[in-house]
């Protein structure tokens, strides 16, 4: 599943992806709320992109960045 919009896509983060954001997590009072959405998703299969952090990224194949002037 991922969401799509003229900039921007989102994608659900599976487990994987939701225990790789808990290692790289530096800011301490979000390593529980993510804990916490993971636990959820694990628990929710069938409704776990409703308990997952979501990756936002620029679409960059449709809106390239603009050349630097010569």
């Amino acid at each position: 599943m991922q969401l799509l919009t003229e900039r921007l896509f989102l994608i659900p983060l599976r487990p994987d992806g939701m225990r790789a954001l808990l290692a790289r997590t530096t800011d301490p009072e979000l390593v529980q709320p993510y804990t916490d959405m993971l636990d959820l998703s694990l628990a929710h299969p069938g409704q776990w992109v409703w308990y997952t952090a979501w990756g936002l990224y620029q679409n960059c194949l449709l809106y390239p960045s603009p050349r630097p002037r010569d």
